[in-house]
């Protein structure tokens, strides 16, 4: 009589036969992936996005290279014109408070005229905004708004500095944003505008259409 083994519960639950539980290994190998997990995926739309930056990016053809050599003058008239004041030299007191009214007042035509520049750009079709005309958001290339934003951080800095001396510094950086708008509206890359739903018109044409009609059966 053949003796019947006897194996504990921990064991009697799982097959003695060799390769046991390579099905399960097969299984969890030929698991889908996730989109991203293994790194595929997410770096061709990572790609794909730099790919759409790069091509929306303005390109940078030196145009309007003059009125970057003109913010970085004001720059140094600004500078010249107010620290000897500042620093005690009263016989410039009256250059001290004048340099710095003319570069406000023409900063401010600048602006009203980069201003209505951009109206007549949004006219033809261009999506003309305060961020792309006056911040040069995605309307200027990175060397230009580096020196465009340089010359209006030194004006900035050197107005905070002498604002206690001369309180007509103040005014100053006015300018450097005229600067960015007329750079904008002259040689800027602007997105199209939107194109309106036309639904929303038809809704607006047919609600006009029936109110008149109400008021001519009122009438």
């Amino acid at each position: 009589m053949t003796p019947t083994l006897r194996y504990p519960p921990s064991v009697a639950g799982r097959s003695r036969r060799p390769g046991a539980g390579r099905g399960r290994a097969q299984r969890r190998s030929g698991a889908t992936v996730r989109p991203g997990a293994s790194g595929g995926p997410k770096a061709a739309t990572v790609a794909r996005v730099a790919a759409t930056s790069a091509a929306t990016e303005p390109t940078d053809d030196h145009s309007g290279d003059r009125i970057l050599l003109a913010a970085w003058l004001s720059v140094g008239l600004f500078v010249l014109a107010t620290v000897p004041a500042a620093a005690g030299m009263s016989a410039l007191d009256g250059v001290a408070v004048g340099v710095p009214l003319a570069l406000f007042l023409v900063g401010t035509g600048l602006m009203l005229w980069s201003f209505v520049a951009g109206l007549a750009r949004t006219t033809r079709g261009d999506n003309v905004v305060v961020s792309n005309l006056y911040l040069l958001a995605g309307s200027a290339p990175r060397r230009v708004q580096a020196h465009l934003f340089g010359a209006l951080a030194a004006t900035v800095v050197v107005a905070c500095a002498l604002a206690a001396f001369n309180p007509a510094v103040v005014l100053v950086p006015i300018l450097p944003l005229g600067l960015n708008g007329l750079w904008a509206a002259r040689h800027g890359t602007f997105p199209p505008r939107p194109a309106r739903p036309e639904g929303r018109s038809e809704l607006r044409s047919s609600t006009g259409g029936g109110s008149a009609g109400k008021g001519r059966r009122r009438g």
